[in-house]
């Protein structure tokens, strides 16, 4: 049980004693030990010892086996010319070097006397690789904003309505895109197949019909040099002059205007440029059929229907809607191996007295597929109230953009042999979409800028070196039976061709299946800018000389493609048929009035387009037209102030 308080204070005190006297007597224990401790002597010094260590081995320098000089340099070329020649020569226990001259790869430093005498050069063909890419690139944005700082007046409307309209004109896009088979191959056994089906789909394609649709179609030799439109121009347009003026500020908010509201100003860029300088001879027998195809695809929607204070804009915008495709090709310039002779003298030809064998036992391709998408959506909803001196208000200027830059080198042989075909595929499929109905409401003082967009499809396939179709001979007939018998014997009648004229070896490539040459490009833009806005600025625009700017335009869409191909000026020794085609298709279709969007089943859609809008898209369109400005606030994205610069 408990104790009383004078019980419990002598327990106390008790306990504070016992630990006085423990104190005390740590502390006699303590001074005794120090006592005893200075009576002992000084510690000796440290004892040092010394270790002698003998060894018959000696540690050299670091030699790593690299020697980074080069014994008997000669002009070594380094150079933007073609591939390098794919013989190396194997000097086996020579100690000799070879310079790899670009222009003239094979050549040997002279022989020195007596100890390389019986020197056994043995050259080696290495057969080349294949290459496989794809590049898929996709950027999305949405920065649809709400801002509200007076209260507004009726007339917004949900901008759920507005993505319905941008979904009608990418169906109105797509229907009138060429139906390229643009699916991914799953293995490498499909792309042949593949680039058959590409040529195939060329040949049946019809351009579709659409009201008020502007449609060029070109085929054959007509599609050669550059045309904007469908028109052919001498040279290619000004890209850089046509840019909205917004956008090739250096400044956004530019000084000299007091009050701006930028709405607009977006820009959505796909860019690729592909250069190949790959496998090629100058002489290539294919025992098969021979597929060529160069193909550009473009098309441009754009609605630009503005309403300033309740009513349409007087005047036709102001945009640029460019289509520009060039089809170029020239001969490769020709190198002679020819040695000069004396004047007056006719020079004996000299062909190859030795040839040497690659072999493949496979396809060989060079396939480069690319597709690069961007959507971009900026419907901003604005009530605002200005005053003051000066006023910035920036709710667009997004950018989306993708880039690839590709460049492909191989080698060059003398001759080619195929057993399969050949298919030689280049394909530039581009599509621009823009919606920009923008809806404005105003005082005095305002200066709006609802046009000044760019929509421009720019594709270039250049290609350096001609071809010369002929029916194959009975010699390389008998030349691809024996190759693909495993013999590497080459003819004499092989040897003496005139292609092969100055050359001292002919290097031979055996293909035993395809040799495909394939590139893809495909491009689309979705842009939507669609702005409602309500400005009220009375006080401000009472004002002498208040300078004043609303952009909600000024957009710029880019697709900007370029195929680059170089060789040589080849002979194709053909077994089979020959399938060869150029194609250019330029469409455009600008929506002029808001009839063109309605239709009788009462949504704004046609009835093409219901089914290929989602059921929630479909059920959204059924809304009123003339909701309240808080039914607009409830159809906003997830980031309603998103990109909001004040």
């Amino acid at each position: 049980m408990g104790q009383d308080l004078t019980t419990e204070a002598i327990y106390h005190f008790i306990g504070f004693f016992n630990q006085a006297v423990e104190e005390s007597r740590m502390r006699q224990e303590y001074d005794a030990f120090k006592a005893k401790t200075g009576l002992d002597a000084e510690p000796n010094s440290t004892l040092n010892v010394a270790v002698n260590v003998n060894s018959p081995y000696k540690l050299g320098d670091f030699e790593p086996g690299v020697s980074a000089r080069i014994h008997n340099y000669s002009d070594v070329k380094v150079s933007l010319g073609p591939p390098p020649d794919p013989l190396p020569l194997n000097l086996a226990g020579s100690g000799r070097f070879v310079a790899n001259d670009l222009e003239d790869p094979f050549v040997v430093f002279p022989m020195q006397p007596a100890p390389y005498i019986g020197l056994n050069i043995t050259p080696v063909l290495p057969p080349p690789s294949s290459v496989a890419l794809a590049i898929i690139q996709k950027t999305a944005l949405q920065d649809s904003d709400l801002l509200i700082t007076s209260t507004p007046e009726s007339g917004f409307i949900p901008p759920s309505q507005y993505q319905q309209t941008l979904e009608l004109l990418t169906f109105w896009s797509e229907s009138l895109s060429a139906d390229w088979p643009a699916t991914l191959p799953e293995t490498g056994a499909d792309i042949a197949p593949l680039g058959v089906s590409f040529y195939e789909s060329a040949e049946d394609f019809t351009p579709p019909t659409m009201e008020a649709a502007e449609i060029h179609f070109l085929t054959g030799s007509d599609v050669d040099g550059i045309h904007v439109n469908g028109q052919l121009v001498d040279e290619m347009p000004d890209l850089d002059a046509a840019m909205p003026d917004f956008l090739a500020r250096e400044d956004v908010d530019d000084p000299e205007i007091p009050h701006e509201v930028i709405a607009g100003g977006n820009t959505a860029v796909n860019a690729v440029s592909l250069y190949t300088n790959w496998i090629d001879a100058k002489v290539i027998a294919v025992s098969g059929d021979s597929y060529s195809l160069s193909a550009i695809t473009q098309v441009n929607v754009l609605s630009n229907l503005d309403t300033e204070n309740g009513a349409p804009v007087g005047q036709a915008p102001v945009d640029t809607v460019h289509n520009v495709a060039a089809f170029l090709s020239s001969a490769a310039p020709e190198v002679s191996s020819h040695q000069d002779t004396v004047e007056g003298e006719v020079a004996e030809p000299e062909f190859p007295g030795m040839s040497i064998v690659a072999r493949l036992t496979d396809d060989l391709v060079n396939f480069n597929w690319v597709e690069q998408y961007n959507y971009l959506v900026d419907n901003d909803v604005l009530s605002i109230q200005f005053s003051g001196n000066e006023s910035f208000l920036q709710t667009g200027g997004n950018t989306t953009g993708n880039y690839t830059a590709l460049q492909e080198l191989g080698f060059h042989y003398d001759l080619m042999v195929v057993g399969g075909n050949m298919i030689n595929i280049s394909i530039i499929d581009q599509v621009n979409v823009l919606l920009d109905n923008d809806s404005v409401s105003y005082g005095n003082g305002w200066q709006a800028s609802g046009d000044n967009n760019v929509l421009w499809n720019e594709a270039v396939i250049e290609t350096i070196g001609h071809d010369a179709y002929e029916d194959m001979s009975l010699d390389y007939e008998a030349l691809g039976e024996s190759l693909a018998s495993g013999s590497d014997g080459i003819g004499s009648s092989i040897l003496q061709n005139s292609a092969f004229e100055g050359l001292d070896m002919l290097k031979v490539l055996y293909i035993d299946g395809d040799l495909i040459n394939f590139q893809y490009i495909n491009q689309t833009n979705i842009v939507g800018d669609a702005d409602q806005m309500q400005l009220h600025s009375a006080q401000m625009a009472s004002q002498d000389g208040a300078e004043t700017s609303l952009v909600v335009g000024q957009n710029a869409l880019l697709n900007l493609a370029t195929i680059y191909e170089a060789g040589l000026n080849s002979e194709i020794q053909l077994g089979g048929e020959q399938y060869s085609d150029a194609l250019m298709y330029q469409a455009g279709l600008i929506v002029t009035d808001e009839s063109q969007l309605a239709s009788e089943n009462g949504n704004g859609l046609v009835n093409e387009a219901v089914a290929f809008l989602t059921d929630d898209t479909s059920d959204s369109a059924s809304q009123d037209n003339h909701s309240t400005p808080q039914s607009a606030s409830d159809d906003m994205y997830a980031d309603p102030m998103g990109g909001v610069l004040v």
